[in-house]
Parts: structure tokens; sequence; C-alpha cells
């Protein structure tokens, strides 16, 4: 696509004032390094380390995938992307399979790289419960 300073429109000229903008986008866009690596995935979902100018990120999207049906269960592992904290927490939604409603799911993302589901019942704090398959998305920074 051809760069252009000015636009005719029905015989009258305007000039373009972006140059300014264009130049300071083509380096900000020399400044910004940014990486993705797929740590996890199944159908639907996925769980993702995002390096924006080596500053890291999860990024993870769940669309009913995966299922749970106990409390601290185990969902899967990633490689170690060199958390310092002992664990990482973000929320995400559950709906319980037999369609008899939706909780609220707590991830748990160690640093040896497990990734365990804690679905947050009133009166259940450990031990199994229905099915429940995770939807929601998290974007928080590794620390």
């Amino acid at each position: 696509m051809e760069k252009v300073s000015i636009i005719d429109i029905q015989g009258v000229q305007w000039t373009v004032k972006d140059q300014e903008a264009t130049v300071r986008i083509d380096k900000l866009e020399e400044k910004t390094n940014i990486k993705k690596t797929r740590l996890w995935s199944a159908p639907g979902s996925y769980f993702d380390l995002v390096e924006i100018n080596d500053v890291k990120y999860y990024n993870a999207f769940f669309q009913g995938t995966p299922y749970i049906d106990a409390i601290g269960q185990t969902i899967f592992k990633i490689p170690n992307v060199g958390q310092a904290q002992a664990a990482n927490r973000a929320i995400v939604s559950g709906d319980k399979t037999d369609n008899t409603g939706r909780v609220p799911v707590s991830l748990e993302i160690n640093s040896d790289g497990t990734v365990k589901a804690f679905a947050m019942f009133d009166n259940q704090f450990f031990g199994t419960h229905p099915e429940i398959a995770l939807y929601g998305q998290i974007f928080q920074m590794v620390n």
C-alpha cells in the first residue's frame, strides 16, 4: 500500500498530517518486542506465555476445557518459565456440566508448572464435586 500525503475529494485537496504519527508508530514498532509461546492447549482452550519487552505474562483462554471434579485438582502442567512466586492465582468461570449453575474457579499456577483448579463453593473446601467445565480468560504478569 502506498503512503499518501494529499487526498483529493471532489476537487478539494486535503493534506494528511499523519506523518509525525506514522514516524512515531514506526519507532514504537521497532521498540516493542512481543514473543508468544504456547505452554498448553486442548480443544478450544490454551495457556500461553507472552513476553512483551522481556516482561512475562500468562495469557490463558478456556472454552469448555478442561473439566474438573475435585477441589485442588491438577488440571495440567506447563514448563517452568522462571516464575519467582510459589503461586500466581487467577479467577475464571466454571459451568457445572449437569446444567445446575455456574461457580467461580480459582486457578493456582505454581512455580513448578502445575496448574490447579479450586472451585469456590459456599461450604466445601476439599473433596469432589459435580463436574465443571472452565470458561474465561486471564492475562496476568508472571512474578
